[in-house]
C-alpha cells in the first residue's frame, strides 16, 4: 500500500529523488521510519540509488542517472517487493557541442560531383542525443576551393545535410554549431576526380587544325570529369575518326589513341 511520488522532471546527470511514503495495511500513512527498505532502478542502465530515512514516514531514493530513457523503480521491503514498480522517464541533459556527432563522418577521400549526405545529432556531454533543434550548424570544406553545405533543422534534435564537392584536391572538413566544432571536427580528406565525362574532354595540338599527307600528325585529348576535374590515369578507349570536308560518315582508320601521363590520350595518324 506504500505511495511512491515520482518527479515530473528527471535529468541525466542531476540529482533525482523519488519520495516513498510508508503506510499500513489499512491504507493508514505509518507516520515513523525504522522500515528498512531497499530499490533498484534498472532499464536502459542499471543504476544504485540511495534511501534516506526522514524518519516522519517518508523516505528520500536518491539517484544520479547518465542514461536517458525509461527505467523502473522496484520497491523491497525485508527482500519483498512492496507496491506497484514506479517507471521514471530521464531525458537528456543540455546541448555539449563537443559531444555532437555527424554521421556519417568522411575521412579519407570524397568524389568530386558526388552528393555527400549526412546527419548531424545534437547530443549532452554522456552522449544522449536530444529531442529538440535550434542553433546555426554549419559544414564547410577548406583546401583547394571553399564550400559550405546546405544544412535542414529536423527540430528533433536532429539535423540533414548535404554538400557537392566540385574541385579535386586536398580538404579540412569540419562542422560546427554556433562556430564551436562538434566532436571529430574537422578531418582531413580529399577530393578525387570522377568518372570521365566525354563532353568535359578537352582536344588540343597542331593536329586538331592541320596534317599533311603522309606524314604523322597528332594531338591531345585531355580527359576529365564532368566537375572539370584532369583524371589521374589513363586506360580509357577513345575512338577518333577523321572527316573530310562534306562527308557524313566518320573513319576510325588510320587513327590510333596512345596513353600519356597524368590520363591524357594522343591521338596519332599511323599512316
Amino acid at each position: 500500500n506504500c505511495i511512491v511520488d515520482t518527479p515530473s522532471n528527471c535529468v541525466a546527470g542531476e540529482l533525482n529523488a523519488l519520495i516513498l511514503r510508508a503506510m499500513d495495511r489499512f491504507d493508514n500513512e505509518r507516520g515513523c521510519g525504522g522500515d528498512a527498505f531497499t530499490t533498484s532502478l534498472s532499464g536502459v542502465d542499471t543504476l544504485e540509488a540511495n534511501i534516506q530515512d526522514h524518519g516522519d514516514g517518508t523516505y528520500q531514493i536518491s539517484y544520479v542517472p547518465v542514461v536517458a530513457g525509461r527505467y523502473k523503480a522496484t520497491i523491497y521491503l525485508k527482500g519483498e517487493p512492496i507496491a506497484t514498480p514506479t517507471y521514471v522517464q530521464v531525458k537528456a541533459s543540455t546541448r555539449d557541442i563537443p559531444s555532437c556527432t555527424a554521421t556519417p563522418f568522411w575521412s579519407g577521400y570524397l568524389v568530386a560531383g558526388d552528393v555527400c549526405e549526412f546527419t548531424i545529432t545534437s547530443r549532452d556531454k554522456f552522449g544522449n542525443a536530444l529531442t529538440e533543434g535550434g542553433g546555426f550548424v554549419d559544414i564547410f570544406l577548406r583546401g583547394t576551393a571553399e564550400l559550405r553545405g546546405q544544412v535542414e533543422d529536423s527540430e528533433d534534435g536532429t539535423y540533414a545535410g548535404h554538400f557537392v564537392p566540385i574541385k579535386a584536391g586536398q580538404y579540412t572538413c569540419g562542422v560546427t554549431i554556433g562556430g564551436k566544432d562538434i566532436k571529430d571536427s574537422p578531418v582531413s580528406v580529399k577530393v578525387i576526380p570522377g568518372p570521365v565525362s566525354p563532353r568535359a574532354c578537352i582536344c588540343s595540338g597542331d593536329g586538331m587544325i592541320k596534317a599533311t599527307a603522309g606524314k604523322r600528325a597528332a594531338f591531345l585529348i585531355n580527359s576529365r570529369d564532368k566537375c572539370g576535374n584532369d583524371l589521374l590515369s589513363g586506360g580509357l578507349s577513345f575512338l577518333v575518326s577523321l572527316h573530310t570536308a562534306g562527308a557524313e560518315d566518320g573513319v576510325s582508320n588510320p587513327w590510333e589513341v596512345l596513353p600519356t601521363p597524368r590520363g591524357e590520350e594522343e591521338a596519332v595518324i599511323v599512316s
